[in-house]
């Protein structure tokens, strides 16, 4: 224990710079950054300097950084004090050295109700940084991922200067005896990677591991070794359609069976985001959890809270390194146990959907199955947001060679004019989109694009509007559902399409859409649209059930 501030910002900062490589940091006198200099000066792996003028203090620190080629910390108060730093910060940037500007702050409640010393300083050297980092609003945790990721940031690939911006309250003077640094104070450690030479490191012991795959694009190398990882005991790969690799696809299935299966000790990350939320959620639950994440030129991205490293690499290199580092003696029974969840679970759903009557769910199915048939040599499927890309996970699109959905964001705008863009890229690649409705209506005017490839396939599944919110908890109880959020959408998706010179084809039942599928993927004289009619509320009532189905008859 040592005689330090009380605040945990301060604390944290302090206790994470010199784990990054700040081990040097020029000080300015000032009221509101005073627990930063306590916590600062008083730490033993902290050099520090008192420079009173911060336009002096800042080019000093300039001058470190350079001789030393390390990175170098400033520390101010607030109100005009930060604005003295901007020339050095502007010589920095363009000399990509690594300065790391602390900037203390009042909380943003104080800020425009003329108290002294204060004025806007979130961004104030936005066009000079590599980023700007607002800690403001942040319970401490959180503000010590976005801590390591400025601090990441400001060392890794092109270094350049970062700027973090600490709210400080009273008491600002406060001290006590307290550990130090703090014992659960966040580290998120980070490594440049270059292919052949990645060791990475597995907690000691680590018999369980998990590995995500997020959307990205086709990658032979990627799905290759996501394959062999997948084969070895104490590994369990979970792979959504839009990851374009073999693994765990129904993840909103098997996962709400997690609470009975083992629970992962390691989780490596890789590609883009996911679509599941009940997955989302459990691994965020998971006591303990050591999360590895896989890419180039990934933020901090914690996305479970239990972020740990991060292995700036291509994919292929880093899972390679994780295959590597892997003890022989997985645990088989983890591996098994999810493997056989994850079969019962796709069987289930598979036996639900045959026997249920006409939905979308239905819909998806029938689609898959047509599309396996007409593109034995491959296609483009492209999903949109909302339920359709959720439908998909339990129908299999085998012959599929590339997957697609603006998870990015996961907005509904512009999932058509996506997947036209795709088409026009690739005139060799038939494309299908598979759209729900109010996407669809959403971005109606990419119908009218000039130069759509005539065998562009657009499905629309039209239940009368934003169908996803006659299914999640949020909504879906509320007197406001059909009117505010499902909306009772009237588009008529064939009708429009045809004044739009597109070919267009309807079915309102199985028997239809068996009936016309072989037309609609004949079609290649017009970009052709086939509207799939069934009833919003039965279909999200269908989809839960589906999920209480497979509750019951999936056994662990």
């Amino acid at each position: 224990k040592m005689r330090t501030t009380t605040n945990i910002l301060s604390l944290t900062l302090s206790g994470l710079l010199p784990k990054y490589g700040v081990r040097r940091a020029i000080l300015s006198p000032g009221s509101r950054n005073t627990p930063l200099i306590i916590a600062i000066s008083r730490n033993a792996d902290m050099e520090t300097r008192i420079v009173i003028d911060e336009r002096s203090a800042a080019f000093v620190g300039l001058g470190m950084c350079a001789a030393l080629g390390e990175p170098v910390a400033l520390v101010c108060t607030s109100g005009t004090a930060p604005l003295n730093y901007s020339p050095a910060v502007a010589e920095a940037y363009y000399r990509n050295l690594p300065l790391v500007v602390i900037t203390a702050d009042r909380p943003r409640d104080r800020i425009d109700l003329l108290d002294s010393q204060t004025l806007r300083q979130p961004g104030i050297y936005n066009n000079y940084v590599k980023g700007s980092f607002d800690l403001n609003g942040l319970p401490p945790q959180a503000a010590a991922r976005i801590m390591c990721d400025a601090l990441i940031t400001a060392t890794s690939g092109r270094t350049g200067p970062v700027h973090i911006n600490v709210p400080l309250d009273n008491p600002l003077g406060e001290t006590a005896e307290t550990d130090f640094p703090p014992e659960k104070m966040p580290y998120i450690k980070y490594v440049e990677a270059a292919p052949g030479k990645i060791n990475m490191e597995l907690p000691h012991g680590c018999r369980r591991v998990m590995v995500v795959a997020g959307f990205m694009r086709p990658d032979r190398a990627v799905q290759a070794q996501l394959a062999r990882l997948a084969a070895r005991p104490g590994v369990v790969v979970v792979a959504e359609h839009q990851a374009n690799a073999a693994g765990i696809a129904a993840a909103d299935a098997v996962f709400s069976l997690a609470e009975q299966l083992p629970a992962p000790e390691v989780l490596v990350t890789v590609g883009g985001s996911v679509t599941s939320g009940v997955m989302k959620k459990y691994l965020a639950s998971v006591g303990g959890l050591h999360h590895i994440s896989l890419g180039q030129g990934l933020p901090a991205a914690d996305t479970y809270g239990s972020l740990a490293q991060i292995y700036d690499c291509d994919a292929a290199h880093g899972l390679e390194a994780l295959e590597a580092a892997l003890d022989a003696a997985g645990d088989t029974e983890y591996s098994r146990a999810w493997k056989e969840a994850a079969t019962r679970c796709s069987v289930e759903a598979s036996r639900f959907i045959d026997d249920a009557g006409w939905s979308a769910l239905k819909a998806m199915k029938i689609l898959s199955h047509a599309l396996e048939l007409s593109y034995p040599m491959g296609y483009a499927l492209h999903l949109s947001n909302g339920m359709t890309v959720r439908y998909a996970q339990f129908v299999s699109f085998f012959n599929a060679s590339d997957v697609s959905c603006n998870r990015g964001v996961s907005g509904i705008d512009g999932c058509t004019s996506t997947a036209i863009g795709a088409a026009m890229a690739r005139p060799d690649m038939p494309v299908v989109l598979i759209s729900g409705d109010m996407s669809a209506q959403y971005d109606m005017g990419a119908l009218a694009i000039d130069g759509i490839p005539r065998g562009f396939k657009m499905v629309v599944l039209s239940n009368g509007g934003g169908n996803i919110f006659r299914h999640i908890a949020t909504t879906r109880g509320l007197d406001e559902l059909e009117r505010c959020f499902a909306t009772k959408l009237n588009f008529p998706a064939a009708d429009v399409a045809r004044t739009m010179g597109w070919h267009s084809y309807r079915a309102t039942c199985a028997d239809e859409l068996q009936e016309v599928m072989g037309d609609f993927i004949s079609d290649n004289t017009a970009p052709a649209l086939l509207e799939i009619v069934t009833d919003g509320p039965a279909d999200a009532a269908q989809y839960r059930k589906l999920f209480k189905f497979i509750t019951e008859n999936v056994k662990i």
